[in-house]
């Protein structure tokens, strides 16, 4: 489904299909957000955020007998907090089902969705990846099998940096599930195969 122009909810399949029928299945690494991305930044914090909410609700109707401007506030402050947070559990969401990056032998294209009406990409080419690094910090990290993805490539020279000898750029691609695993099949793909 299409909403708006930005917001397509197949995008994701559709440009995963795309590149596999260009450069077949094999060549192509698929990365998107671990499950733990979910639980951690949408599940764990909606319990709390419900509790929370529920426990000034409940002060709230104690208080409401006297209809006391407390109550009110408390009210209030409770709706507009409930709110903000569904609006944050709402981008949460759309990061978790629609943020991807692939990879193949010649590029490593990478898309962000911002809300509903905005997207960023970024495309990376696969001969100027001068580093690929994993990283998994703390205990759930290592619990839940997930960490960030860390690629910096060469850069190009602009107006606006032409008095610098080199410049790079680097990708992050967090809550990544088993990310040594994947770091070792873009070395594979990328740097071995993909050196022409």
């Amino acid at each position: 489904m299409k909403i708006f122009n930005d917001f397509d909810t197949q995008w994701k399949q559709k440009e995963y299909d795309f590149v596999v029928n260009k450069f077949w299945e094999e060549n192509v690494i698929f990365i998107e957000r671990s499950i733990a991305y979910l639980i951690m930044r949408w599940v764990i914090p909606a319990l709390i955020v419900w509790s929370i909410a529920t426990f000034f609700s409940y002060i709230a109707f104690l208080l409401m007998t006297d209809y006391s401007i407390i109550s009110w506030i408390l009210i209030s402050i409770t709706v507009i907090f409930i709110v903000a947070f569904i609006n944050h559990l709402i981008n949460i969401y759309l990061d978790y089902k629609f943020d991807y990056a692939i990879v193949t032998q010649r590029w490593i294209y990478t898309y962000k969705q911002i809300w509903f009406f905005n997207s960023k990409n970024k495309e990376l080419p696969a001969n100027k990846i001068r580093s690929i690094e994993s990283q998994r910090f703390g205990i759930l990290w290592n619990i839940f099998w997930y960490g960030t993805i860390v690629i910096v490539t060469d850069g190009s020279m602009t107006e606006k940096d032409e008095n610098w000898s080199h410049i790079w750029w680097k990708t992050k691609i967090t809550y990544v599930s088993k990310p040594k695993k994947i770091t070792k099949k873009i070395m594979e793909l990328c740097l071995t195969h993909g050196k022409l």
